[in-house]
């Protein structure tokens, strides 16, 4: 395997494990009934959406 596509492995598990935490997070999110937890779940979403959209 050249570093070309270790690289991109390694990437696309990245992102496939963000997702999958993100979407743990808005899970909680939408079954929560706390409005601090909500709020809490607003918080940490946003790193998980900025890596999502490669800003961050």
């Amino acid at each position: 395997m050249d570093s070309v596509t270790l690289s991109t492995v390694v990437m696309v598990l990245y992102y496939c494990i963000n997702a999958f935490f993100l979407v743990a997070i808005v899970a909680g999110f939408f079954r929560t009934r706390n409005a601090q937890e909500a709020v809490l779940y607003g918080i940490m979403m946003v790193p998980f959406v900025l890596r999502m959209l490669r800003l961050k």
